[in-house]
């Protein structure tokens, strides 16, 4: 296992609060204030109770969502390192942004039971806290183990990391929301890291739910797709295989995030009570690219078929059922009458939030004021993320 350290952000010494320290449910309430008004003290991971409230709630969350992601991405078909299920060459990582760590862990607990016997995988963390990244090299070096290589380098993101060429995988989790007045300077950036990508090599962000996160991440998409027309092209979770300017952009009143369903354990539930969070699903904004030379395929939807993602909570009200859906360029109030309720479509009444279904065009729909109707003879079936795509990869 190799180490590389650069352009230091940090001394790494953690400090201490002294005999005053407060205790973990209040370090890591102050983290979450600080979190939700997107004003996180600079160097919060250089102070050990921050740190290590962050490594205790906040990290599983991230690994939980990079496990996730990390599945559905490898469910894609066409990736240059993935072919029948095996990874049968050297696989090369970078996380933008690490922290601990525990994005990073959670794709590298999905791609490395699918290495083939001595591949080894070779990983690059950056970040600007020598502290976090110390507690990321062991998190991550316990995993690898003598599979690969493990560098990592210092620095304060937007500047540029050294950067190793033909990556497969560039990851970057957590930044945008901490940094959301200067988004635009990861625009260039996430440009030149996916021009290091191999053909057909991945980006993976993930942000989270709340609004302002997430119509941060949505405008870092548009700007990529505007920037560099045809570098890439996006996977998941815009339906239809659209690289249309996101529709959420245009209220902003609107944003787009999912609801993933997760077991939660029995800590994670107690301190998110203590913090005042509600763990009912895991919530997350999330974009997975893919580095194309081709341009982006047809819409997979046919003249009476249509991908549509539910991009709002599911309302049950009296005698009727809707949600937003989203078809990839714009946004749809649809419902579902309950008395039209049967075998075909009640599947409906079951759908979470950025879950994906099939079912007429919305052009398709007879309107009543604000909705578009679903019919008892309309049928409808859930898109599961892990399945729905070609099945080459096994």
């Amino acid at each position: 296992m190799t180490n590389k350290k650069t352009a230091r952000e940090s001394t790494g010494k953690i400090r201490s609060a002294g005999k005053t320290a407060p205790t973990q449910a209040e370090a890591l309430g102050k983290l979450s204030k600080n979190f939700v008004a997107h004003n996180p003290e600079p160097a919060y991971m250089d102070r050990e109770e921050a740190l290590l409230s962050y490594r205790s709630y906040y990290h599983p969350l991230s690994c939980a969502k990079g496990k996730m992601l990390a599945e559905e991405a490898l469910s894609f078909p066409d990736l240059p390192f993935f072919r029948n299920g095996r990874i049968l060459s050297p696989f090369r990582i970078m996380d933008w942004g690490t922290g601990t760590g525990g994005f990073l862990e959670g794709v590298l607990q999905t791609v490395l039971p699918r290495l083939e016997p001595d591949i080894p995988v070779n990983a690059f963390l950056v970040d600007r806290s020598l502290s976090a990244l110390s507690l990321a090299r062991e998190t991550i070096g316990q995993l690898v183990g003598g599979r690969g290589t493990l560098s990592t380098q210092c620095l304060r993101l937007p500047d540029m990391p050294d950067m190793p060429g033909n990556l497969d995988v560039l990851l970057q989790a957590n930044v945008l929301a901490e940094h959301p007045e200067s988004a635009g300077a990861f625009v260039p950036l996430l440009g030149k890291g996916i021009h290091r990508l191999v053909n057909g090599g991945l980006l993976i962000l993930a942000e989270p739910a709340d609004r302002l996160s997430s119509r941060t991440l949505l405008s870092v998409r548009d700007a990529l797709i505007a920037t560099f027309p045809g570098l890439f092209r996006i996977l998941s979770p815009c339906p239809n295989g659209q690289d249309a300017p996101c529709p959420a952009l245009r209220d902003e009143r609107d944003w787009c995030h999912e609801d993933r369903a997760f077991i939660f354990s029995r800590e994670i539930r107690e301190m998110a009570r203590a913090v005042g969070h509600v763990r009912d699903a895991l919530k997350m904004t999330d974009l997975i690219a893919q580095k194309t030379a081709q341009p982006s395929p047809a819409p997979a939807g046919t003249p009476d078929r249509t991908v549509l993602r539910l991009v709002s909570e599911l309302k049950k009200e009296r005698g009727m059922a809707w949600g937003i859906f989203c078809d990839g360029r714009e946004r749809h109030r649809i419902r579902l009458l309950l008395r039209h309720k049967n075998k075909g479509n009640s599947l409906f009444l079951e759908l979470s939030r950025g879950d994906g279904i099939w079912t007429h065009p919305p052009d398709n729909l007879p309107r009543h004021g604000p909705f578009l109707d679903l019919s008892s003879d309309d049928r409808i079936e859930r898109i599961d993320p892990l399945t729905s795509h070609a099945k080459e990869n096994g």
